[in-house]
């Protein structure tokens, strides 16, 4: 049976390595704050260059949608690989395997079971590798927003700041809550470095961390 972190040859002990949720100070669209969510479905998708890309779709009470997606394996030129070497020549996991580790632990799954599907992504039906076992789990998400440049034009977009229980923990136990709140609302976005202005939000896309 296949697995995520199989999936994408990841060894156990790289995964129990990554270090629990931590809320560090300074670092559709949503407005910034820290949401009750379940999670609607789930899978891993190969996008046109190779690149496997890991995509949760959560909803909150009133069925609003709002999608994370994150590189979780490189592309075809960079070897289809799921880590990365640092400027100091030490191989590290691609920073989106940390943040799905970090997604499982804030709804007590370890590895969860894959198995092929055909899904509508965006009006298109593509083959992706589904984790049907998350659907309907439950946690908090922390929210930001930041400005987003692409062909020359800044958007708005959500930047995913944290995953917990859904009463607020770090797979340490450590109750992150408040500070999470406190974060947000200190720095609630993320300004470009460019000199384009922003344009309104897209709507309904809530895409964030996304690499491919």
């Amino acid at each position: 049976m296949s697995s995520f972190f199989g999936d994408i040859e990841i060894k156990k002990e790289q995964v129990n390595a990554i270090e629990a949720q931590t809320i560090v100070e300074g670092s559709s669209i949503w407005a910034p704050g820290v949401y009750p969510v379940a999670i609607d479905r789930a899978y891993t998708r190969k996008t046109d260059s190779g690149a496997k890309m890991f995509t949760v779709f959560f909803k909150d009470a009133a069925n609003n949608n709002i999608m994370f997606s994150t590189c979780v394996q490189s592309g075809n030129d960079k070897g289809n690989k799921s880590t990365y070497v640092s400027k100091e020549g030490k191989e590290k996991l691609l920073p989106g395997i940390e943040e799905v580790k970090r997604l499982f632990d804030a709804i007590k799954v370890e590895d969860p079971a894959g198995r092929l599907a055909k899904v509508d992504h965006f009006g298109t039906n593509i083959e992706v590798m589904a984790y049907p076992d998350l659907t309907g789990k439950q946690l908090m998400i922390g929210l930001r927003t930041e400005d987003n440049e692409y062909n020359g034009e800044v958007r708005v977009q959500n930047l995913f700041e944290a995953f917990l229980t859904s009463d607020g923990k770090n797979a340490k136990g450590e109750d992150l809550l408040e500070s999470l709140k406190t974060k947000i609302e200190k720095a609630p976005h993320k300004k470009s470095k460019q000199k384009s202005t922003p344009s309104a939000p897209a709507a309904d896309t809530g895409v964030a961390a996304t690499q491919g």
